[in-house]
């Protein structure tokens, strides 16, 4: 039975129970009621979330129209245990030293700045230059990241080629709590999570990736294996997998999950600071696998009404 049939079943069901008279403000009353029921029935295939739920994680993420909220009253040495976290915050404390920075003609940062915020250790990513070292900041995707969120979320501006801080931007250095929290919903809303790579998707793991947060929640604190969220993802959306097409003989669901992966954890939520990743297995034979579990920051920072 689809959707249009389920509702209107629902629907003859009101009016055969009904004792009056059907006129319109009845008949709009009963419809009102079936669409309401069925937006706040649970979902099997989506953990027992209703479809009004999950419109909520997918339109309206983090605001008060959704079940995932994050903690804007984390303690501030908590919020500090996020890696890309203190990054911003060494970004902003050297422009706010400088007072300005004067980029290059393609709007980069200078060598010698670049040199110092990677000398931090805060960078997680694993850097392919050869030798092994940064010496731009194309060279460190965690580098460009904070750069980007900063400046769409208003912490930051530019003047005649010169970079510095805007009131709000020295207003969060003193808070960090405040600062993961604008930092996570301008990474989770603002910022295209596929400008580093080259899937076809531009929105997958992006969209939806509220759902993600639950699943974390309810299965995180155990280890497992990633490709147990990309399926999870699958069951509830399956149409993303639609996206995708076949790339050296793996199928489109299969390159969703390598996608999904990349973006959402090895590329996200780890330089966050809400998971932790594991690698066991060898590529070239055949037995890679990654393994991941949240951190006490995630149990902290994301709540689920």
């Amino acid at each position: 039975m689809n959707a249009s049939d389920n509702i209107q079943r629902l629907l003859q069901q009101k009016i055969d129970q009904y004792k009056g008279a059907i006129t319109p403000e009845i008949l709009n009353r009963f419809t009102g009621e079936v669409m309401k029921e069925i937006n706040q029935r649970s979902l099997p295939f989506a953990e027992g979330l209703s479809p009004e739920q999950l419109h909520g994680l997918l339109h309206f993420l983090f605001t008060e129209r959704s079940i995932v909220r994050l903690n804007a009253s984390i303690p501030d040495d908590i919020a500090l245990t996020s890696p890309l976290l203190n990054l911003c915050i060494c970004y902003l404390q050297i422009i706010q030293r400088e007072k300005a920075i004067k980029l290059t003609k393609t709007e980069a940062l200078p060598m010698k700045i670049v040199n110092e915020l990677y000398s931090k250790e805060y960078i997680s990513e694993k850097i392919w230059t050869l030798p092994i070292k940064v010496r731009t900041e194309q060279d460190s995707i965690s580098i460009q990241l904070v750069k980007m969120i900063s400046k769409l979320a208003g912490m930051t501006k530019m003047l005649h080629g010169k970079l510095s801080l805007t009131a709000m931007g020295t207003t969060l250095l003193k808070s960090p709590s405040k600062l993961l929290v604008l930092f996570t919903e301008t990474f989770f809303l603002r910022f295209a999570w596929s400008y580093f790579d080259i899937f076809e998707s531009q929105q997958a793991a992006q969209f939806g990736a509220g759902y993600t947060l639950v699943l974390l929640r309810k299965y995180g604190h155990h280890e497992k294996e990633v490709n147990f969220y990309a399926n999870k993802f699958l069951e509830a959306f399956p149409m993303v997998a639609d996206e995708f097409e076949s790339r050296f003989s793996r199928s489109p669901e299969e390159v969703f999950s390598d996608c999904y992966i990349t973006r959402t954890f090895n590329r996200g939520l780890m330089w966050l600071g809400m998971v932790e990743t594991r690698e066991t297995g060898n590529r070239m034979e055949g037995t890679h696998q990654e393994w991941v579990k949240t951190t006490s920051l995630f149990h902290d920072f994301v709540k689920i009404s």
